[in-house]
């Protein structure tokens, strides 16, 4: 048991216990063992950089799970640390295809950002897939992407109006109907991490510490990148997900006015939501904030599986916030564009709040009377000023003059002086 294990002094030995402790707490909670590696093999993720594809790397590391590869359209050095073998995988390049599926037993495919058209190639990965002989795929996609005939004829939610959405759908259709793969989908809704994910919303809280939606207050279901990951993990080692689908949301809808709130809180500087019209976003946004704006998720929108899966609830937005350890390159790299807020000892931001405010109240006061009567005294005060600067300038001269004459008289000029006397 590593809670009766004598706890070594030496700093380095330390942080070797507590990554073999944290290893072992990891294998237990994933379901990582001889067995399940023995199932899993050799596992691909693609793409290593997006956010939950990167959770799933840093578990498997922290796991110590050795036989890892990870498909990255630009590669980074963390092979010769990590142990994990980086491979370049691009979508619209099907000859990386081979390389990185070479002696692969699992895939698990990230929601793709690019390219666009990446569900084009997604049958022929396919069929690079069958070639390799993969012999389990898990696969994230989207909420509601598949649906049964009698749930599409009694409840038309929208969700297939939205072109990614549709894409995922023939995708997931197209996996299912290969047999050879024992498939796990994981049908996650909106990502926390979004706000830190694409163009927009980036470039919003970068440069005017703002991010836009058009939810018109209604209530969102994000849920947490940390918990897909997780189930993830777990559907990539456990037999038991094998051709199973999972619907992957937060505890609660929120609305994105309390995200806003949220996120200022955890970075220490003010974040607002501004509420913009659908043509100021993408295809894709539009359809999705259209959605938010319903409500549909306030109301309608199912607890998910995560617990049933992991054996936890999922994760809040604060807690998401918090975890910032667990967080890509991506969402860091957001986060730090939020400058935090100065602290002065004994002044809180309340105080700094108040203050702001009777400065603008006493700017408010100053009518234009007061702004007259502050003209024509300046003046006034300025001429007093030189007067006064001129009369001590004629008392210096003075007193040089003075000391002047007094140092021209010499002994000889004297002597007459004091023998007239």
């Amino acid at each position: 048991s590593f809670s009766t294990t004598h706890i070594p002094k030496n700093q380095t030995a330390q942080k070797a216990y507590e990554k073999m402790k944290l290893a072992a707490e990891l294998k237990k909670i994933l379901g990582i063992g001889e067995a399940s590696n023995k199932h899993a093999g050799r596992v691909l993720v693609l793409d290593g950089a997006d956010v939950v594809g990167h959770r799933v790397v840093e578990r498997l590391i922290a796991a110590e799970y050795g036989d890892v590869r990870v498909g990255m359209r630009s590669l980074q050095k963390i092979e010769e640390t990590t142990g994990v073998q980086l491979v370049p995988f691009v979508w619209e390049d099907e000859d990386t295809y081979t390389t990185a599926l070479k002696d692969v037993k699992t895939v698990f495919v990230t929601t793709p950002i690019k390219p666009s058209d990446w569900d084009k190639h997604f049958p022929n990965f396919l069929k690079a897939c069958t070639a390799n002989k993969v012999k389990r795929i898990v696969k994230m996609s989207f909420y509601h992407s598949i649906r049964s005939k009698s749930e599409r004829a009694s409840h038309d939610d929208g969700f297939h109006d939205i072109p990614f959405v549709h894409k995922h759908a023939l995708c997931d259709g197209d996996l299912i109907l290969h047999k050879q793969f024992n498939v796990t989908l994981l049908f996650a809704s909106h990502l926390m991490s979004n706000k830190f994910r694409y163009g927009v919303e980036r470039n919003a809280l970068k440069d005017n510490h703002e991010f836009y939606g058009a939810s018109c207050g209604k209530g969102v279901n994000y849920v947490s990148p940390n918990d897909v990951a997780d189930v993830a993990v777990k559907a990539i080692f456990e037999k038991a997900h094998k051709r199973q689908t999972y619907t992957l949301t937060g505890p609660a809808a929120i609305t994105d006015e309390e995200v806003a709130k949220l996120l200022s809180e955890q970075l220490g500087t003010k974040i607002t939501y501004v509420e913009k019209p659908l043509k100021f976003f993408d295809t894709d946004t539009a359809s999705l904030e259209k959605i938010k704006a319903t409500g549909l998720e306030e109301e309608n929108f199912p607890k998910g599986d995560i617990k049933k899966v992991v054996g936890r609830n999922a994760e809040t937005f604060e807690e998401y916030l918090k975890a910032k350890e667990r967080m890509s390159p991506i969402e860091q790299e957001a986060l730090s564009w939020a400058a935090p807020v100065k602290e002065v000892e004994g002044v809180t931001p309340e105080k700094e709040e108040e203050k702001e405010e009777e400065i603008e109240t006493l700017q408010t006061d100053v009518t234009p009377e007061k702004e007259k009567e502050t003209e024509e005294i300046e003046p006034t005060e300025t001429v007093e000023v030189e007067v006064a600067e001129k009369k001590v300038q004629e008392e210096v001269e003075v007193e040089v003059a003075e000391k002047k004459e007094h140092e021209d008289v010499t002994p000889q000029k004297a002597r007459p002086a004091v023998e007239a006397q």
